[in-house]
Protein backbone atom coordinates (compact mmCIF):
# COMPACT_ATOMS: atom_id res chain seq x y z
CA UNK A 1 0.00 0.00 0.00
CA UNK A 2 1.45 3.43 -0.89
CA UNK A 3 2.67 5.37 2.13
CA UNK A 4 0.23 8.20 1.53
CA UNK A 5 -2.78 5.88 1.78
CA UNK A 6 -2.54 4.91 5.46
CA UNK A 7 -1.63 6.20 8.91
CA UNK A 8 0.15 4.09 11.52
CA UNK A 9 -1.75 4.97 14.69
CA UNK A 10 -1.80 1.85 16.85
CA UNK A 11 -4.35 -0.51 18.32
CA UNK A 12 -7.01 1.25 20.41
CA UNK A 13 -7.26 0.28 24.07
CA UNK A 14 -9.79 1.18 26.77
CA UNK A 15 -9.14 4.30 28.81
CA UNK A 16 -8.08 2.39 31.95
CA UNK A 17 -5.07 0.96 30.08
CA UNK A 18 -3.95 4.39 28.91
CA UNK A 19 -3.22 5.77 32.39
CA UNK A 20 0.38 6.59 33.22
CA UNK A 21 2.49 3.52 34.16
CA UNK A 22 2.70 2.73 37.87
CA UNK A 23 5.87 3.35 39.84
CA UNK A 24 7.13 0.78 42.35
CA UNK A 25 5.13 2.09 45.31
CA UNK A 26 1.95 2.14 43.22
CA UNK A 27 2.54 -1.41 42.03
CA UNK A 28 2.87 -2.62 45.62
CA UNK A 29 -0.29 -0.78 46.66
CA UNK A 30 -2.18 -2.26 43.71
CA UNK A 31 -1.08 -5.77 44.69
CA UNK A 32 -2.39 -5.29 48.19
CA UNK A 33 -5.70 -3.99 46.84
CA UNK A 34 -5.97 -7.11 44.66
CA UNK A 35 -5.51 -9.37 47.68
CA UNK A 36 -2.06 -10.64 46.71
CA UNK A 37 0.52 -11.89 49.17
CA UNK A 38 3.37 -9.57 50.10
CA UNK A 39 6.06 -11.08 47.90
CA UNK A 40 8.75 -9.24 45.94
CA UNK A 41 8.21 -10.43 42.34
CA UNK A 42 4.88 -10.93 40.58
CA UNK A 43 4.36 -12.86 37.34
CA UNK A 44 0.90 -12.47 35.76
CA UNK A 45 -0.17 -15.19 33.32
CA UNK A 46 -3.01 -14.47 30.94
CA UNK A 47 -4.62 -16.49 28.17
CA UNK A 48 -7.29 -14.10 26.97
CA UNK A 49 -10.99 -14.35 27.69
CA UNK A 50 -10.93 -18.15 27.22
CA UNK A 51 -7.90 -18.85 29.41
CA UNK A 52 -6.04 -20.72 26.69
CA UNK A 53 -2.36 -21.44 26.13
CA UNK A 54 -1.26 -24.12 28.59
CA UNK A 55 -1.55 -21.85 31.62
CA UNK A 56 -1.66 -24.67 34.16
CA UNK A 57 1.63 -26.23 33.04
CA UNK A 58 3.35 -22.86 32.82
CA UNK A 59 2.17 -21.74 36.24
CA UNK A 60 3.23 -25.07 37.77
CA UNK A 61 6.68 -24.83 36.17
CA UNK A 62 7.26 -21.32 37.53
CA UNK A 63 6.21 -22.34 41.02
CA UNK A 64 8.32 -25.48 40.95
CA UNK A 65 11.56 -23.90 39.74
CA UNK A 66 11.41 -20.34 41.09
CA UNK A 67 10.66 -20.35 44.79
CA UNK A 68 10.94 -16.57 45.23
CA UNK A 69 8.22 -15.43 42.80
CA UNK A 70 4.48 -15.04 43.12
CA UNK A 71 2.27 -16.16 40.24
CA UNK A 72 -1.18 -14.84 39.36
CA UNK A 73 -3.22 -16.57 36.65
CA UNK A 74 -6.18 -14.87 34.96
CA UNK A 75 -8.29 -17.79 33.74
CA UNK A 76 -11.01 -15.88 31.91
CA UNK A 77 -14.08 -18.03 31.31
CA UNK A 78 -12.12 -21.30 31.59
CA UNK A 79 -13.76 -22.82 34.66
CA UNK A 80 -11.94 -26.15 34.34
CA UNK A 81 -8.59 -24.37 34.40
CA UNK A 82 -9.65 -22.29 37.39
CA UNK A 83 -10.63 -25.40 39.38
CA UNK A 84 -7.35 -27.16 38.55
CA UNK A 85 -5.31 -24.13 39.50
CA UNK A 86 -7.34 -23.72 42.67
CA UNK A 87 -6.19 -27.16 43.78
CA UNK A 88 -2.60 -26.23 42.93
CA UNK A 89 -2.94 -22.95 44.86
CA UNK A 90 -3.95 -24.87 47.98
CA UNK A 91 -0.49 -26.47 47.95
CA UNK A 92 1.48 -23.38 46.89
CA UNK A 93 1.91 -21.67 50.28
CA UNK A 94 0.25 -18.43 49.16
CA UNK A 95 2.41 -18.06 46.04
CA UNK A 96 -0.39 -18.66 43.50
CA UNK A 97 -3.40 -16.40 42.99
CA UNK A 98 -6.15 -17.62 40.67
CA UNK A 99 -8.85 -15.42 39.15
CA UNK A 100 -11.54 -15.97 36.56
CA UNK A 101 -12.79 -13.31 34.17
CA UNK A 102 -11.82 -9.92 35.64
CA UNK A 103 -13.07 -6.44 34.90
CA UNK A 104 -9.92 -4.71 36.14
CA UNK A 105 -7.29 -6.26 33.89
CA UNK A 106 -5.43 -2.95 33.71
CA UNK A 107 -4.71 -3.17 37.45
CA UNK A 108 -3.23 -6.66 37.05
CA UNK A 109 -1.01 -5.56 34.18
CA UNK A 110 0.11 -2.37 35.89
CA UNK A 111 1.21 -4.14 39.09
CA UNK A 112 3.03 -7.04 37.39
CA UNK A 113 6.78 -7.40 37.23
CA UNK A 114 6.37 -9.64 34.18
CA UNK A 115 3.32 -10.49 32.06
CA UNK A 116 3.28 -13.90 30.37
CA UNK A 117 0.93 -14.67 27.50
CA UNK A 118 0.59 -15.38 23.82
CA UNK A 119 1.50 -12.78 21.21
CA UNK A 120 -2.03 -11.54 20.65
CA UNK A 121 -2.31 -7.91 19.51
CA UNK A 122 -4.68 -6.89 22.32
CA UNK A 123 -2.49 -8.43 25.02
CA UNK A 124 0.59 -6.64 23.67
CA UNK A 125 -1.19 -3.30 23.21
CA UNK A 126 -2.68 -3.35 26.70
CA UNK A 127 0.48 -4.60 28.42
CA UNK A 128 2.75 -2.03 26.77
CA UNK A 129 0.34 0.78 27.69
CA UNK A 130 0.81 -0.43 31.29
CA UNK A 131 4.61 -0.56 30.78
CA UNK A 132 4.66 -4.28 31.60
CA UNK A 133 7.65 -6.39 30.50
CA UNK A 134 6.43 -9.29 28.36
CA UNK A 135 7.39 -12.94 27.99
CA UNK A 136 5.48 -14.30 25.00
CA UNK A 137 4.91 -18.03 24.88
CA UNK A 138 3.12 -18.65 21.57
CA UNK A 139 1.60 -17.00 18.54
CA UNK A 140 -1.05 -17.89 15.99
CA UNK A 141 0.83 -18.80 12.78
CA UNK A 142 0.59 -16.09 10.17
CA UNK A 143 -1.14 -13.08 11.64
CA UNK A 144 0.71 -13.10 15.01
CA UNK A 145 4.20 -14.13 13.88
CA UNK A 146 5.37 -10.56 13.51
CA UNK A 147 4.00 -9.53 16.91
CA UNK A 148 6.59 -11.48 18.89
CA UNK A 149 9.37 -10.27 16.59
CA UNK A 150 8.27 -6.66 17.13
CA UNK A 151 8.24 -6.97 20.94
CA UNK A 152 11.63 -8.69 21.07
CA UNK A 153 13.23 -6.24 18.61
CA UNK A 154 11.99 -3.31 20.70
CA UNK A 155 13.50 -4.79 23.86
CA UNK A 156 10.06 -4.91 25.50
CA UNK A 157 9.99 -8.66 26.01
CA UNK A 158 11.24 -12.12 25.17
CA UNK A 159 9.85 -15.08 23.24
CA UNK A 160 9.85 -18.31 25.28
CA UNK A 161 7.75 -21.03 23.63
CA UNK A 162 8.97 -23.86 25.88
CA UNK A 163 8.35 -24.05 29.60
CA UNK A 164 12.06 -24.31 30.38
CA UNK A 165 12.64 -21.15 28.30
CA UNK A 166 9.90 -19.39 30.26
CA UNK A 167 11.42 -20.38 33.61
CA UNK A 168 14.87 -19.28 32.44
CA UNK A 169 13.65 -15.87 31.21
CA UNK A 170 11.62 -15.11 34.32
CA UNK A 171 14.49 -16.27 36.54
CA UNK A 172 16.93 -14.05 34.68
CA UNK A 173 14.69 -10.99 35.05
CA UNK A 174 14.12 -11.79 38.73
CA UNK A 175 17.87 -11.70 39.32
CA UNK A 176 18.60 -8.66 37.14
CA UNK A 177 16.66 -5.53 38.20
CA UNK A 178 18.49 -3.40 35.63
CA UNK A 179 17.41 -5.64 32.76
CA UNK A 180 13.85 -5.64 34.09
CA UNK A 181 13.82 -1.84 34.32
CA UNK A 182 15.16 -1.53 30.78
CA UNK A 183 12.48 -3.89 29.50
CA UNK A 184 9.79 -1.93 31.34
CA UNK A 185 10.99 1.32 29.75
CA UNK A 186 11.08 -0.29 26.31
CA UNK A 187 7.54 -1.59 26.81
CA UNK A 188 6.33 1.93 27.63
CA UNK A 189 8.13 3.28 24.54
CA UNK A 190 6.36 0.71 22.36
CA UNK A 191 2.91 1.68 23.62
CA UNK A 192 0.31 3.77 21.81
CA UNK A 193 -1.96 4.82 24.70
CA UNK A 194 -3.66 7.58 22.71
CA UNK A 195 -4.55 5.41 19.70
CA UNK A 196 -8.29 5.35 20.39
CA UNK A 197 -8.47 9.14 20.76
CA UNK A 198 -6.33 9.66 17.65
CA UNK A 199 -8.56 7.36 15.60
CA UNK A 200 -11.66 9.20 16.81
CA UNK A 201 -10.07 12.55 15.96
CA UNK A 202 -9.13 11.30 12.50
CA UNK A 203 -12.66 10.08 11.83
CA UNK A 204 -14.03 13.41 13.03
CA UNK A 205 -11.63 15.24 10.73
CA UNK A 206 -12.65 13.10 7.75
CA UNK A 207 -16.29 13.74 8.58
CA UNK A 208 -15.69 17.49 8.75
CA UNK A 209 -16.38 17.73 12.49
CA UNK A 210 -14.12 20.31 14.17
CA UNK A 211 -12.32 19.31 17.33
CA UNK A 212 -8.91 18.91 18.94
CA UNK A 213 -6.46 16.28 17.71
CA UNK A 214 -5.27 13.94 20.46
CA UNK A 215 -1.55 13.96 21.31
CA UNK A 216 0.43 11.14 19.78
CA UNK A 217 2.25 10.13 23.00
CA UNK A 218 1.90 10.53 26.75
CA UNK A 219 2.91 13.83 28.28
Amino acid sequence: MPAGRYLEIGLPVAAEFAAAPAVEAERLALRRSLGLADRPFLVVLTGGAEGSGGLYRRAAALLRHLDDVQVAVICGRNRVLRRRLGRLAARADGRLAVRGFVGNMADWLRCADVVVGKAGPSTIAEATCCAAPLVLTSCVPGNEDGNADMVVAAGAGRYAPRRRDLVAEVGRLRRDPAALAAMRAASADLSRPEAAAEIASLLALLAGVPGPVAPSRRG
